[in-house]
């Protein structure tokens, strides 16, 4: 069969155009407004205790009298009322070493203040489940398997300030921890944030944020590598989430 002059012309740009639009949508990652669209900031205040600074090994952002971190949208859940009326509250997951022993928390979402409430926490996962009264758009959930060296994006907010997406790569779990390691940045005021990665070609969970790397440089000095992190992963997250009547 003869191809014509025009076909001829024309297939290689036609190709061209095919192989970039696969680079862009397999290389470059898909707006990053998604991840801070379920990503909120968590502010635990306690008026009457006083509250030491954190240990290296933990990222919230600790002071006298409260705590910041963030945490991620993750579902809903629904309640019924006698009269045959209903409520959907957004759930969000963050850590249980920012919320502490608060029952109210003050959750801050695109510059707008909620007022949250701790319906359940799991000190030995450091894991903690925030209601709020709306309806928040939430991240979806990753259960599948997540390879050494996949790229990820942190969600947090560093030092109390606004939302930062930190960059890096998955690594392993930890033995001893039980967490999973990964190179994106975390700072204090990270904890609780969201850790995603991309699976066809859209952003999805695949962790809590939960703590940083600490060298011992001498017996008077240490050092956090940011940079080492570790998080919780969302199999041990759905588990927490079910248990509490979490609608994922």
């Amino acid at each position: 069969m003869k191809i014509s002059g025009y076909a001829r012309d024309v297939a290689p740009v036609v190709a061209v155009i095919a192989v970039g639009w696969l680079w862009w949508n397999t290389v470059i990652p898909p707006e990053t407004t998604t991840l801070i669209e379920s990503s909120v900031k968590i502010h635990a205040t306690f008026p009457d205790i006083p509250v030491a600074h954190p240990t290296p090994r933990k990222t919230g952002l600790e002071d006298v009298g409260g705590s910041i971190g963030a945490g991620t949208v993750v579902g809903s859940i629904l309640y019924r009322f006698v009269d045959g009326k209903h409520a959907v509250h957004a759930a969000i997951v963050s850590v249980a070493h920012v919320v502490k022993d608060a029952q109210n928390v003050d959750v801050e979402w695109k510059g707008k203040h909620i007022p949250g409430r701790v319906i359940a926490k799991d000190d030995e996962l450091d894991l903690a489940l925030v209601e709020v009264p709306v309806s928040l758009p939430k991240a979806e959930m990753f259960f599948g398997q997540v390879k050494v060296g996949m790229p990820q994006w942190t969600v947090g907010y560093p030092y109390g300030t606004g939302v930062s997406i930190t960059y890096g790569f998955v690594s392993t779990i930890n033995p001893v921890m039980g967490l999973r390691q990964a190179s994106a940045s975390i700072w204090p005021g990270n904890s609780g944030g969201g850790v995603f990665i991309i699976h066809q070609n859209h952003f999805v969970l695949v962790g809590v944020a939960d703590a940083v790397y600490v060298a011992q440089l001498s017996p008077q000095q240490m050092a956090v590598v940011d940079t080492v992190g570790f998080f919780v992963t969302t199999n041990k997250v759905k588990k927490f989430l079910l248990e509490n009547h979490v609608s994922l």
